[in-house]
Formats: structure tokens, C-alpha cells, sequence
């Protein structure tokens, strides 16, 4: 691929001895459009920095409202929803990041004003997002990779231990763009098929087939919104028909790949 590649970061956190790899999907800092709100189930973990307005966040049976000048980690492979108030939007400064081997954390807050180095890192983000993209992307995942380490300090993050599971994320993370079934996946671990799902499943909160997805779709996002033109991001992720890549990600998203750049501002 080209320079447009999104890059990936290592971080070593205090709290576990292996190593952390961490992708940038998206970033920015905005006022979110009057009909923002939505609700998934995201592969990545979301992180928001809030600035002002009244938003709030669905999640596990609770009603969580985001509070002004506290960071937020929003966990990956757990459905929940996000509003806010029409009439005071939500301001924040955001981060999508795929994080392997996967956090297992549940949601959670830290008030950044009593967090020196962490106020420190939020104020740098601001300044460079910015930036030009083709300037800024490695930057903000380099502030991105350190504020992980700080929030790890505040609040230990827990990282997915099944190390089945983590075999299989790596075997997905290798070879996504190829025909990969349940079968293939039990097989490769020497399980029974039935019994690999279930503790997929367990695991990750979701099924093999449907984290697959996810993770092609996020594969592709990263590419479209660096430029890629939706033919050459069907086949770089797997897809010799175009038409078939175009209907597999309107089925995910809603709106035909070449509408995601204006769309996904909504899913922020």
C-alpha cells in the first residue's frame, strides 16, 4: 500500500507484561450535527474527550450521562447508545481505536481536570488535530498510544486473556481477505465446531462470523477514508465483485461505500 496507510503503534502498559497493539481508525474534534445519535455494536474502542453539551450513553441496562471535562472509554464488542440534546449538541474530541489483544473493560470515565498528564495529552491532540491529515494521522496515535498509558495508570485496563481466542484474532488479522469459515477457524485450534463458537462467543460478546465482518468493514473504512477508491478497497479486503463488497457494506453501515466519507460524521 501507499503512504495513506493507516500505521500501528506498540504500547507496554504497566498493569499487563504483554505488549499492546494499537491502530487509528478515526479522530477529530467536532460539534456534533443536531441528528447524531446512533446505537452498535463496534469492533474498536471509541474514546471522547467532552468539551460541552448534553449527551448521554446507553449501555448494559444504564443511562450514563457524559459529563464536561471527563475523558470516556467506550468498550468494543458491547452494543450500546449514544445521543445528545438537539439544542445542546455534544463538542468533543474523539478517538477510534483498534486495540489487540482486545480490552475488556466496561465503560468508563476519568475527570481529566485532577490528571496532570492526562490534560496535558488532550491538549496536545487538540493542536494537532488541526493539522493536515497527512501530517497529523502518526502523530495522534503516538499521543493516542500515551494517553492509553496514562489512563492505564488511573484505571487499569484489563486485556482479553483467552489465549484460544487471541490465536484466532491473530489468525483473522492475517488472513481476512481470504473465505474463512467456522470450520476453518475450529479447525485451526483442533475444536469442535460447535464448541470453538460457544467460546467465541463467550469470549467476545459476539459470533465468529460476526466479528469477521466487523473487522473487514473496519478494514475497508480505514481504507476508503484515506482515499482508496471503493474498487480497489473491495479487493484489498477480499472481494473480487465489487457490486457484492458494495451490497456487504450498505448491509453493516446503512449507505453504499462511496457515501461512508459524509456519513460516518454521524457515528463519530
Amino acid at each position: 500500500m501507499n503512504s495513506k496507510q493507516v500505521n500501528e503503534s506498540i504500547v507496554y502498559l504497566t498493569s499487563m507484561d504483554i505488549p499492546i497493539k494499537v491502530s487509528l481508525q478515526l479522530y477529530g474534534l467536532v460539534t456534533c450535527p443536531k441528528e447524531w445519535g446512533f446505537t452498535e455494536t463496534p469492533i474498536f474502542h471509541r474514546v471522547y474527550y467532552i468539551y460541552e453539551g448534553k449527551a448521554q450513553c446507553e449501555i448494559e441496562g444504564h443511562s450514563i450521562k457524559l459529563k464536561k471535562d471527563h475523558l470516556y472509554f467506550f468498550p468494543a464488542n458491547k452494543q450500546y447508545t449514544l445521543s445528545h440534546d438537539q439544542k445542546e449538541p455534544l463538542k468533543c474530541l474523539y478517538l477510534h481505536l483498534y486495540i489487540y489483544p482486545n480490552i475488556k473493560n466496561h465503560m468508563f470515565g476519568i475527570n481529566v481536570g485532577e490528571q496532570q498528564s492526562i490534560n496535558h495529552l488532550i491538549r496536545l491532540l487538540e493542536n494537532i488535530c488541526g493539522f493536515e491529515e497527512s501530517k497529523s494521522r502518526n502523530m495522534i496515535l503516538n499521543q493516542a498510544v500515551s494517553l492509553l498509558y496514562f489512563v492505564d495508570m488511573e484505571h487499569t485496563l484489563e486485556v482479553m486473556d483467552n489465549e484460544h481466542i487471541k490465536k484466532i484474532l491473530r489468525y483473522i488479522e492475517e488472513e481476512y481477505m481470504h473465505k474463512i469459515t467456522n470450520e476453518t477457524l475450529a479447525n485451526y485450534l483442533g475444536f469442535n465446531t460447535n464448541y470453538f463458537i460457544k467460546i467465541f462467543n463467550k469470549a467476545m460478546g459476539l459470533s465468529p462470523q460476526v466479528y469477521l465482518s466487523k473487522y473487514r468493514l473496519n478494514k475497508a473504512i480505514k481504507l476508503l477514508l484515506s482515499g482508496y477508491p471503493v474498487n480497489e478497497v473491495a479487493h484489498l479486503i477480499g472481494y473480487n465483485d465489487t457490486k457484492a463488497f458494495c451490497r456487504f457494506f450498505k448491509k453493516f453501515t446503512g449507505v453504499p461505500p462511496s457515501y461512508y466519507k459524509k456519513y460516518y460524521k454521524k457515528k463519530i
